[in-house]
């Protein structure tokens, strides 16, 4: 990627973090420890995650499954993995009773968010689509993970691990690659990155 495209995927993972982190702990879904809003430690981590690991990963995953040629009769149900981990990361928020401690703020942020990662996931191939899902939802999840054992953050109903949280990454991951993508950084196309060699890519240029 250039520079320019770098530098403003930092921009907008670390703008996508604030909101979410910032609205969800003003509704009392988390709480900080030691801090009554959002932390330089959780943007830079986001930063980390969004623009180096969850890309990397996701590159790699999707030119594997792509080989094994496992979506190959769905290709055109494009939307299928995010609309899945959507549904699920619903019904968590309901059994897990975030859904109904949650204010319209956060109802109306992961609305946007929805409608974002639904708009990328259109764009792209069902193969780089599950790879974002599996990828996000794995590092958001072990990342959820570790800060709660170390005790960087509670969660509400203070649980080690909050599933719903977890799931959450996702809808952070499609939200920060389709506002990339609207302003022109299609993080998606594994082929300008050169990550794997472009006479496996070319078939398909677009993640």
């Amino acid at each position: 990627m250039k520079t320019i495209h770098i530098i403003m995927l930092l921009a907008i993972s670390s703008l996508v973090c604030y909101v979410v982190e910032h609205t969800n702990i003003k509704a009392g879904l988390l709480q900080y420890t030691g801090n009554t809003d959002v932390t330089v430690f959780t943007i830079s981590g986001c930063i980390i995650d969004d623009g180096c690991h969850v890309v990397q990963l996701s590159d790699f995953l999707t030119a594997w499954l792509r080989r094994l040629e496992i979506f190959k009769e769905i290709k055109s149900w494009k939307r299928f993995p995010f609309l899945v981990v959507m549904s699920i990361f619903v019904l968590f928020s309901y059994w897990e009773g975030y859904l109904a401690i949650s204010n319209m703020n956060v109802r109306v942020m992961y609305a946007v968010m929805a409608a974002i990662g639904l708009f990328y996931s259109w764009k792209h191939s069902i193969e780089w689509n599950a790879s974002l899902m599996v990828v996000s939802v794995a590092l958001g999840g072990y990342m959820e993970l570790l800060g709660s054992m170390a005790g960087y953050w509670t969660y509400s109903f203070h649980e080690t691990l909050a599933v719903f949280f977890a799931l959450s990454w996702s809808m952070n991951i499609m939200s920060v690659h389709g506002l990339a993508y609207v302003l022109g950084i299609d993080l998606g196309d594994m082929g300008k990155r050169h990550f794997f060699s472009r006479n496996q890519e070319q078939s398909d240029p677009v993640g």
